[in-house]
């Protein structure tokens, strides 16, 4: 029977651009439930040029893996991820022991109860330090008790150990609690609980009894990628997906998140977690720097560079592209998504992201930035425990010998040190014997960090997504109720500059959430409660 209404054949997709399809799931996870004209209407003020036709959004309802009608005879609709099936859900009021399991904040109860409504299939999103992974707690909690099985995938060793404490603790020996350590198949049977990281999940054999099993996925944006979808078995009946930001640039979480999941049944923001004392206050200050003139000259050189590249991607392209949606078209020209229309825009796509990375590189390294640094060890020392974040390997090491001369005990983290170092310096950083730890990407995500009160970020042009999981490593609730606070550095007149449209319109939410807002000097580095305007 046709979903569609005075029509028995829908129009098929056929060659119908794939990004329309895209942007039209990022619309109905928004707003939950669209009419065909209100889709129409969204889409030509954010998308298209021109209007699409009502076959062509047709066509593209028809994907049944997407979407489907919101009610039977509706004409809204809604994604479906594969349509979680009510008969899946546990129920709400299910009698479960609770004795010495962590209780919940009132966000954390309401997440849960969405899950229940949606299937108990779902992602939630919710910022770093608000106790998402709780959620995904009594969830496995409700699953074993009705004798299923959960297994829990992680993107880190050192995440997978975090999981393994917490499950241990939480269930206290009523489970079976193991971890999948190596690349090998393997069937597990005695264990109720398996902690697994994704690349030796990817790889394993669960033996998932269908539709009794729970799988949940942290940090769940990794699990977007070719590879790592070979994790996401269809045998699982109940599915959990978890992260501070879902979405991805390449647009990968609506290719195979949501399809997998369902869509994000339940977000918890910065201000919402300030709000209601979730999460600790903070503090977020801006300091800027200025570029000597050589630098200055290298950067006009670079970005005039990048300029003429964007102009000849966008002729390739063959219509406007809308800022918001440039990145994730420019990652799939990369791939190859669109050598067929246009020869050659491979290859300037790929001209364009090594530049880009280039200008992100050279903005890291700026000399000026290294001096601000050293002026805030006052700033660290206050602090006691500091995490500054920079953009490159060759940075941290630079910024970590600037901090030593200061007489700031530091350290650094990148991926050339290894596993046995790593977990010893953050020993010493959670003992004090480090005040300041600095690393490129390798704390942005997946690492448990002990209590900051203090982060600085040394490179301001990165993703929201970056901002997001670097702000929510100092969120974490203070035992003495104390102010967390942001430092990030910018050059004047550069894309790291919020006056030139830095950081999009994640930084007006942020200084909205924020305790205080400062543009200060790094020398008169202090509260005042202002909100700049840019």
């Amino acid at each position: 029977m046709s979903r569609f209404k005075g029509r028995t054949n829908p129009p098929r997709l056929g060659e119908l651009d794939r990004m329309l399809s895209d942007v039209v799931a990022l619309i109905l996870a928004s707003e939950g439930c669209c009419t065909i004209d209100e889709l129409g209407e969204a889409l030509s003020r954010s998308l298209v040029s021109a209007h699409p036709t009502h076959d062509a959004l047709l066509a593209v309802l028809g994907d049944g893996n997407l979407f489907e009608p919101c009610a039977v005879g509706s004409e809204a609709w809604s994604l479906t991820g594969h349509c979680p099936h009510r008969s899946h859900a546990i129920p709400v009021d299910a009698s479960l022991g609770l004795e010495g399991f962590p209780s919940m904040f009132g966000w954390q109860r309401e997440a849960l109860e969405a899950w229940h409504a949606a299937g108990s299939r779902g992602l939630i999103e919710a910022v770093t330090g608000a106790g998402k992974s709780l959620v995904a707690l009594h969830a496995i909690r409700e699953i074993v008790a009705q004798g299923g099985r959960a297994l829990v995938v992680v993107p880190t060793i050192e995440l997978e150990g975090q999981w393994l404490l917490q499950l241990q603790a939480a269930f206290a020996g009523q489970h079976v609690v193991a971890a999948l350590r190596d690349r090998t198949r393997r069937i597990y049977s005695e264990p109720e609980i398996v902690v697994s990281v994704m690349n030796s999940a990817r790889d394993a054999n669960f033996a998932v009894r269908h539709g009794a099993d729970l799988l949940v996925v942290d940090e769940v944006h990794r699990c977007a990628t070719p590879a790592n979808i070979r994790i996401l078995d269809e045998g699982f009946g109940y599915r959990l997906g978890i992260s501070a930001t879902i979405a991805r640039p390449d647009s990968g979480h609506l290719r195979y998140l949501v399809p997998y999941f369902g869509p994000v049944i339940y977000r918890y923001s910065h201000d919402m977690a300030v709000r209601d004392e979730v999460v600790a206050p903070f503090r977020l200050s801006l300091v800027p720097v200025t570029m000597s003139d050589d630098e200055r000259a290298i950067y006009d050189d670079i970005s005039g560079v990048i300029g003429g590249l964007i102009r000849a991607f966008m002729a390739q392209f063959g219509r406007p592209i809308p800022r918001d949606d440039f990145l994730p078209i420019l990652i799939k020209a990369t791939g190859g998504a669109y050598s067929t229309r246009s020869p050659g825009i491979e290859d300037t796509a790929l001209k364009l992201q090594q530049t880009l990375f280039q200008r992100r590189s050279f903005l890291d390294g700026l000399s000026s930035k290294f001096a601000v640094l050293g002026q805030l060890a006052t700033l660290i020392h206050e602090a006691r425990r500091c995490l500054v974040f920079s953009q490159s390997i060759a940075s941290a090491e630079m910024a970590a010998s600037t901090l030593l001369q200061q007489r700031v005990r530091a350290a650094f983290l990148h991926s050339g040190v290894g596993s046995v170092l790593r977990r010893e310096q953050l020993e010493r950083f959670g003992r004090g014997e480090v005040e300041a730890l600095v690393a490129p990407r390798l704390l942005d995500e997946g690492i448990d960090i002990p209590e900051v009160g203090l982060a600085i970020i040394a490179t301001a042009s990165g993703s929201e997504r970056q901002l997001i999981q670097r702000l929510g490593r100092i969120l974490r609730r203070k035992p003495d109720g104390g102010v967390a606070q942001l430092v990030v550095l910018f050059a004047r007149g550069t894309v790291e500059d919020p006056a030139c449209g830095a950081l999009g319109q994640l930084l007006p939410r942020l200084m909205a959430a924020a305790k205080s807002v400062d543009v200060v000097t790094p020398w008169t580095l202090t509260k005042h409660d202002r909100k700049p305007r840019f």
